[in-house]
C-alpha cells in the first residue's frame, strides 16, 4: 500500500512538472474569446475577422430640416497591437463595453485576429 501511494505521489509530481499542454490552440482560444466573451461578442461590432461592421443606421434631421443618414460602425481592428487593445478594453469608446481580460486572453485575441487576416474570412470559422 505504501509503495502504491509513493508511486502515485511520484507520478503526480512528475505530471505537475511536465509542460502544461492546452486542449485548444492559441488561435482557437482567441476565436472563442472574440466570438463568445464574457459579455458582448467583439464580432457583433468588429465583424468576423476584425474588419469593422455597421452597428446601426438612422436618419437625423438637421436644423435646416434636411434628413441625413448616420452610421455607427465598429472600427477595423485587424492590425491592433496588444497595448492598444488593452486600453480599448478598459477605456474604449463610449459605446464599447468594458472588458477585463487577462494579458494572455488579450494576446490570444490579437493572435486570432492576425491569423484570421492572414487566412481571410475562412480562418474565423
Amino acid at each position: 500500500m505504501r509503495r502504491v501511494l509513493s508511486l502515485s505521489f511520484l507520478l503526480y509530481t512528475l505530471h505537475l512538472g511536465a509542460e502544461e499542454e492546452s486542449f485548444m490552440s492559441l488561435e482557437e482560444y482567441g476565436r472563442m474569446l472574440y466570438t463568445q466573451p464574457r459579455g458582448v461578442s467583439c464580432a457583433t461590432c468588429h465583424g468576423t475577422c476584425g474588419e469593422g461592421k455597421v452597428i446601426a443606421r438612422y436618419h437625423e434631421i438637421n436644423k435646416l430640416g434636411k434628413k441625413r443618414e448616420q452610421i455607427i460602425k465598429g472600427s477595423d481592428i485587424r492590425g491592433i497591437e496588444s497595448g492598444v487593445l488593452h486600453k480599448a478594453l478598459l477605456k474604449g469608446p463610449s459605446v464599447m463595453p468594458k472588458y477585463y481580460l487577462t494579458q494572455k486572453e488579450e494576446e490570444a485575441i490579437v493572435y486570432f485576429l492576425k491569423q484570421c487576416a492572414a487566412e481571410g474570412d475562412e480562418g474565423a470559422h
